[in-house]
C-alpha cells in the first residue's frame, strides 16, 4: 500500500482543476490506494439483468465532465454545464457505495446484484406482487427474514454516501467517449492509472472513517481544505 501521506494528498486538491468526475465507493478507492489503479466496472453480476445494461460497454468507467474542460472534443457543444449534473455523480456514488456496502456485509456471496434493488429513494421491491425477489429468497436461505434484510438495506442506504473521484488534465489524453449530455465514459479494461486522478471527496462520515483507518492515524486527515495535489503521483 502507498504511504499514509498518499492519502491526504489525494484529498488536498482544487476541485477546479479537476475535469471530470467519477462516483465511486470506498472499497473501489481502497484498491485504488492498494494498486495504484481505480478498478473499471463491475463484472460480478454482468449476466444478471441484461436488459438494464445495453448501453453499457465492457471496460468502461463512467462519469460526469466539466463541459469547460473539453472544447477540443467534438460532442463538447452537447454536454450539459457541471452545475447541473454534479449531482448526478454525487447519486451514483450513493448507489455504488449501497451496493458494494451491501454485497462486502450481508454475510454470504449475493447470486443477485444489489444495485438491482436500489434506486435514488433507497431500496424498492423489484418484483411482482406477490413474488419473492431473488435476493430476498437467497437472504432466506441464510437466516434471514424479509424485515432483516429490508432493514439491512435501510442501513447501507443510511451509512453510506461514497466516494467522488475527481479527475486530472491528464484524463483527457485517454480514449474518451461521449455517452450523452451528462455522461462521458473512458475505456479502461484494466482500471484507471493513479497518475489520471487529481482527488478524492469522501460524501460521509463512513467513508471518512475507513480512510482514516487505512492510514492509521486520525489526526492527520483534514477534510475541509482543498490545496492542490502533488504533481508527482503515480
Amino acid at each position: 500500500m502507498p504511504e499514509k501521506t498518499d492519502i491526504q494528498k489525494l484529498l488536498d486538491f482544487n476541485p477546479d482543476d479537476a475535469v471530470a468526475v467519477h462516483g465511486t465507493s470506498v472499497e473501489a478507492v481502497k484498491l485504488l490506494l492498494e494498486t495504484g489503479v481505480l478498478p473499471s466496472s463491475e463484472k460480478r453480476w454482468r449476466d444478471r439483468h441484461p436488459e438494464h445494461l445495453e448501453d453499457y460497454k465492457d471496460g468502461c468507467l463512467y462519469l460526469v465532465p466539466d463541459k469547460a474542460k473539453f472544447k477540443r472534443f467534438l460532442f463538447y457543444k452537447k454536454l450539459f454545464d457541471f452545475d447541473e449534473i454534479h449531482d448526478d455523480a454525487v447519486l451514483y456514488a450513493h448507489l455504488i457505495a449501497s451496493r458494494h456496502y451491501i454485497a462486502s456485509n450481508i454475510g454470504f456471496e449475493p447470486v443477485d446484484d444489489p444495485a438491482f434493488y436500489l434506486d435514488s429513494s433507497g431500496w424498492y421491491y423489484p418484483s411482482e406482487e406477490g413474488e419473492k425477489p431473488p435476493l430476498l429468497i437467497e437472504a432466506e436461505e441464510y437466516g434471514m427474514t424479509e424485515t432483516d434484510l429490508w432493514e439491512f438495506f435501510d442501513d447501507a442506504w443510511d451509512k453510506t454516501k461514497g466516494i467522488l473521484v475527481y479527475m486530472s488534465p491528464k484524463f483527457l489524453d485517454l480514449p474518451i467517449g461521449y455517452e450523452c449530455e451528462s455522461e462521458i465514459s473512458v475505456y479502461a479494461p484494466n482500471g484507471l492509472g493513479l497518475r489520471n486522478i487529481l482527488g478524492i471527496k469522501p460524501l460521509g462520515e463512513y467513508e471518512k472513517n475507513v480512510l482514516s483507518g487505512l492510514s492509521g492515524d486520525n489526526d492527520m486527515f483534514n477534510y475541509d481544505r482543498a490545496l492542490i495535489i502533488s504533481s508527482n503521483s503515480l
